[in-house]
């Protein structure tokens, strides 16, 4: 089970899909040119001494490191793997964990973002602004191989997951699965949590109405349907499944998924049953 769980995380996880971009980029020697054209430009004089330290020393670090194409690769992997384009925002925060010359958050940011306006001049990407707050979007223009781009478009929030989760005992848990736990994080407070509750919502198995499964959803997001659809024929697959639960903020528990959701709407929650099943009856225990 632990090996089909994998493989499920490992056809719809979009980190995967970058894993296997950045591993693309290498193996075609695709960043070598890429790697002197970046670092011939770390040590470019632009006149502003803040500016010039802060690269010397990135530039200093990569090549103490030997790990220019490696970032070339991992930061041009994320833009790939968004073939309808992704906001600058998105990405800025997601690669500045790469930069190891400074522990200034906001100069780590800096340092991606000229490392993506240097690159947007070159045949990789392109840039626009797009949306009602014109949002700065970054769109592919690399060709990937057929095998990649079906790996990417098949991306999408994760399904339930067919195995039975691990107790969570603290919060940063990390599954025995390919990606670490997204919902008890420290992104919002480092407070107590119920982690006893969460466990009982996480391991409480589910499945699929055999009645639903004769209706089709009726939506005009035809994207959205099909994704569904798919996450749900693949499920028929196993005996049953599980729903991730998290907090919140304000420490309301939620369960992570789209698809597929007990608190999704009507249809979702309709295609859902417990496992382990019960008549209900007026019958007074």
């Amino acid at each position: 089970m632990y090996k089909a769980q994998q493989f499920i995380e490992q056809q719809y996880s979009r980190k995967y899909a970058t894993e296997v971009i950045k591993d693309w980029l290498l193996e075609e020697n695709l960043t070598p040119e890429w790697d002197e054209m970046y670092l011939e430009w770390l040590s470019k004089d632009f006149g502003y001494e803040p500016k010039n330290q802060r690269l010397s020393d990135w530039k200093s670090k990569l090549l103490e490191t030997d790990s220019t194409n490696d970032f070339i690769a991992e930061v041009l992997s994320v833009v790939l793997a968004n073939p309808a384009g992704i906001q600058l925002q998105a990405v800025l925060p997601q690669c500045s964990r790469l930069i190891t010359s400074t522990e200034d958050d906001i100069e780590k940011m800096t340092i991606v973002a000229e490392f993506l306006c240097l690159f947007q001049y070159e045949p990789v990407y392109t840039s626009y602004k797009g949306g009602t707050k014109g949002y700065r979007f970054l769109k592919p223009l690399v060709k990937l191989p057929e095998d990649i781009v079906n790996l990417v478009n098949n991306t999408q929030y994760l399904p339930p997951m067919v195995m039975k989760p691990e107790p969570i005992k603290n919060n940063r848990v990390s599954w025995a699965t390919k990606s670490e736990s997204i919902f008890l994080n420290n992104n919002h407070h480092d407070l107590e949590v119920d982690t006893q509750f969460l466990d009982i919502m996480n391991s409480t198995p589910m499945a699929l109405d055999e009645h639903m499964l004769n209706w089709n959803e009726s939506s005009e997001d035809t994207l959205k349907v099909t994704k569904s659809k798919g996450i749900t024929n693949m499920l028929r697959g196993f005996d049953k499944f599980y729903f991730i639960y998290r907090f919140d903020a304000r420490e309301r528990s939620y369960a992570s998924g789209y698809q597929l959701s007990p608190m999704g709407d009507d249809y979702r929650k309709a295609q859902l049953n417990l496992h382990k099943q019960e008549i209900i009856t007026d019958e007074i225990l």
